[in-house]
Order: C-alpha cells, then sequence, then structure tokens
C-alpha cells in the first residue's frame, strides 16, 4: 500500500495545458492542446506556464518514428508587452523528424552515416488577442556544425494561426532542411523539400469538434554528388470527437479517416495506407489532487497497407492488430502539476518497469 502511494504522488496532476505524458495517455487525441505541439494561439487564454518534459539528451540510431517523443523539452509561456512571448527547446518538429526518418529507414537512401535529428531545436512565437480572436506567429530554428568530423545539420520553418472559442487554424512551413557528413570516404547530403502542415478544427456546440490535417514534405539524397533516392509523403486525416465533462471527469470517444502515401522516384517505389481509427478515452478525477487517465484505439473495418516498386512488394487488407492501450495520472500541487506515464502504447502494454514513468512533464502555472 505504501508503494501504491508513493507511485500515486510521483505522477498525478490536472492541468490546462496538456503535456506530452498526458496527450500519450490520451492517445494523441486531436483535441487535446499540446504545449509543445499546438499552435501558440490556442495557448494564448491559458496563463502564463512553464512545462518541462522529460526525456532523452541524445536519440539511440538510427531514427524510427517510434523514438519522435523521447527527447527532453522546455515550454514557457509569458505575458509580454500586451501578448505572449513562447520559448520551446528541445522539440523535435514533425515536419522534419518525418521526413528524416523515411529518408533514414529506406535502403534507397544511400546513406553511409547515421542521419541526426534536430541538434539543439528552439522556437520562439509571439500571439496577441484582438476582439475574440488569438493570433500567433513562430520561428523554428536549428544548427549543429561538428567541424572536426566535418558534419552539418540545420533547419529553418515559420508558422502562423488563427483561433477562438469556435474555430483553430494554422499552417507551419519548414523551407530549409539539411543534412551533411563529408567526413570519411563518402559525401552524405540529405536536403529536405518544402514542409507544409495544414490544420484546423471546429467546435459544434459543447461537446463536439471536427479535426482535420493535412502534411506534405520530402526529401532527397546523394553520395559523393550523384543522387540516390527523391521521396515525397502526404497524410491527410479527419477525424470527428465527442468530448463530455461532467463532475471532474473527462470522457471521450471519436472516429476519422486517415490516408498516407509515400512515393520515392528514383526507385520507382510507392507506399500507402488507408484506416478507420478509432479511439475512447477517459480522465477521471480520483481525488482533489490524483486523476487517472486511460485510452484505447484501433483502426476498424479500413487497414490497408500497400507498397508497390522496389525490392519487397505487399500488401495487406485489412492489415495487423493495431490496438493500443495507454494510462498514465496527474498530481495536483497548488500551481505546480506533475504529469506521468503508467504505459505509452508500446509493444508491451502492461504496466512493467520500461513504460512505468516513461514520460513525464511537470508545469507550474504563474
Amino acid at each position: 500500500m505504501k508503494n501504491l502511494l508513493t507511485l500515486a504522488i510521483v505522477l498525478s496532476s490536472v492541468s490546462a495545458f496538456a503535456t506530452r505524458a498526458r496527450v500519450t495517455a490520451l492517445g494523441n487525441s486531436p483535441h487535446l492542446i499540446d504545449v509543445s505541439q499546438s499552435s501558440p494561439d490556442q495557448v494564448f487564454g491559458l496563463g502564463d506556464s512553464l512545462t518541462i518534459e522529460s526525456g532523452s539528451k541524445t536519440f539511440v540510431a538510427p531514427l524510427t518514428a517510434a523514438k519522435y517523443t523521447t527527447n527532453a523539452e522546455g515550454t514557457l509561456y509569458k505575458t509580454f508587452a500586451g501578448g505572449k512571448l513562447g520559448l520551446v527547446l528541445g522539440h523535435q518538429d514533425m515536419l522534419v523528424y518525418n521526413s528524416r526518418v523515411l529518408a533514414a529507414a529506406n535502403a534507397a537512401s544511400g546513406l553511409t552515416t547515421i542521419l541526426k535529428g534536430q541538434q539543439n531545436p528552439l522556437e520562439v512565437s509571439y500571439s496577441m488577442g484582438l476582439s475574440d480572436m488569438a493570433f500567433s506567429a513562430g520561428l523554428i530554428y536549428s544548427n549543429y556544425n561538428d567541424k572536426f568530423n566535418a558534419e552539418k545539420e540545420s533547419t529553418m520553418g515559420v508558422r502562423v494561426g488563427v483561433s477562438n472559442s469556435m474555430f483553430y487554424g494554422n499552417v507551419k512551413l519548414i523551407a530549409a532542411d539539411k543534412y551533411e557528413n563529408t567526413a570519411g570516404a563518402n559525401f552524405n547530403e540529405y536536403k529536405g523539400k518544402m514542409g507544409i502542415d495544414l490544420k484546423g478544427g471546429l467546435n459544434f456546440g459543447e461537446t463536439l469538434s471536427a479535426h482535420a490535417n493535412i502534411m506534405t514534405a520530402g526529401a532527397k539524397t546523394a553520395i559523393n554528388g550523384t543522387d540516390k533516392a527523391d521521396f515525397d509523403s502526404m497524410l491527410i486525416s479527419v477525424k470527428l470527437i465527442d468530448a463530455v465533462k461532467k463532475d471532474g471527469n473527462h470522457f471521450f470517444y471519436g472516429a476519422g479517416l486517415s490516408t498516407t502515401t509515400s512515393k520515392e522516384k528514383i526507385a520507382d517505389s510507392k507506399s500507402s495506407t488507408l484506416n478507420l481509427p478509432l479511439i475512447i478515452g477517459l480522465e477521471a478525477t480520483a481525488t482533489s489532487w490524483l486523476t487517472l487517465r486511460a485510452s484505447v484505439s484501433q483502426d476498424v473495418l479500413l487497414s490497408n497497407e500497400k507498397t508497390e516498386g522496389g525490392l519487397t512488394p505487399s500488401e495487406t487488407n485489412p492489415g495487423l492488430n493495431t490496438t493500443k492501450y495507454a494510462a498514465g495520472a496527474s498530481l495536483a500541487f497548488n500551481k505546480i502539476s506533475i504529469d506521468g506515464t503508467i504505459t505509452n502504447g508500446g509493444t508491451n502494454q502492461s504496466i512493467n518497469g520500461g513504460d512505468l514513468l516513461g514520460t513525464v512533464g511537470l508545469t507550474y502555472n504563474f
């Protein structure tokens, strides 16, 4: 009993801001406002805060989609000059990360070195209110240069957004995304194409909301000046979420339709997926200081994956089991809250030492 009480004290909290731990436990549902991922205008009316997220200093190679949320992060939102200044440290941008994973994981890229993620990424933003609307603009930047080992990495992007109580819309553009390694016998070069992340949502009444997301990205790789691969990818997703809050509890369910395509032009290969994701989640207040949460998601009816061309063509229709369970808890102490995961929905979806407190976020509300 003492150990369970200690676990409850270490894990818990509830905050208007959704930390990475809370978002993970609730299945990454699009109706949540992620403090580091959402457009700054969406957090404009939530007050000032500092959020610190646990994570590793460096990624363990190679880059994979599952490692996207394994880095440490820090996010500050502070009232400044009539608006709100935002500063995010360490957040791996999804557009950049997905493009680099696509290149790193595909043998067609021909890279003979380990492709790195963003190094010391930084985002600075400013948001302000006008009438019942909130507007924001931000700059995304990273830069790394190992002069001895002749290795470089850099990114540059912008984002703008607008929102109010009824809707939100924002767009992010990654204009520069480069990686070079000239050490050794080969000159490895990765160059990302213009990345676009367009999101929008609309509230219908008190509980129902619709969310849409379109992402396009791509990259080229070369060895010693010779082109090896030319990637393009696109994601289109629409989701409908019904979220009910009553007696301190938060219950939600929803469904959507998502499709992804990935092409490699030089080897003439193509991969595509079509999914109908369903999600159910609950966030319940156990005591005044303890909140428990959990979610389960699954692709239903439609779960198609197809790869054409290349060395390993394949097709599954419907696909393998996709059921994912995640859980977490929170503890609130006055203006400080701590969110933690109990299990993160990975391969082993039981409560064990590998997942327990795998992600922790601390938030201080000014």
